[in-house]
């Protein structure tokens, strides 16, 4: 089974955990990766359940009550706003962790480097050319 969406309507609570269970744990290694990320988007208290089934909830603001909103991970005023919040805040997060990543990667490199060095330079005595309070901040 290869899917990208999946749309319900007209189901039990019940029915749409059971959907979101099927999908996120049912496709397990298909298409060569680990478990798919999948959302759900629900504006009443019927879709609670499904919310906490989907790996990351949207609850929007409706006329039905706040249970979704209170068991979601992002609360919307307006569905207009999901778009947004994927497509510009999604992008700039994957943006800045995957350079934080790459920052604390090449930190360490610089930082085991400079030890390199001064084991040559030191004839290979086991002396730290760091004082160890540097070590602990580190």
């Amino acid at each position: 089974m290869n899917v990208t969406t999946v749309l319900c309507c007209r189901m039990t609570p019940l029915q749409k955990a059971a959907v979101v269970r099927l999908v996120s744990r049912g496709l397990d290694g298909v298409g060569g990766g680990g478990r798919p990320v999948t959302a759900a988007v629900g504006d009443g208290g019927n879709d609670v359940a499904m919310l906490h089934e989907a790996s990351v909830g949207f609850g929007i603001y409706g006329n039905e009550g706040r249970q979704a909103v209170r068991a979601s991970d992002y609360a919307l005023p307006l569905f207009k706003h999901l778009r947004r919040l994927i497509l510009v805040h999604g992008h700039w997060n994957y943006y800045r962790i995957s350079m934080t990543a790459n920052i604390f990667y090449f930190k360490n490199v610089a930082f085991v480097t400079i030890q390199v060095y001064h084991m040559f330079y030191d004839g290979f005595s086991g002396q730290s050319m760091f004082d160890s309070l540097l070590y602990t901040f580190y």
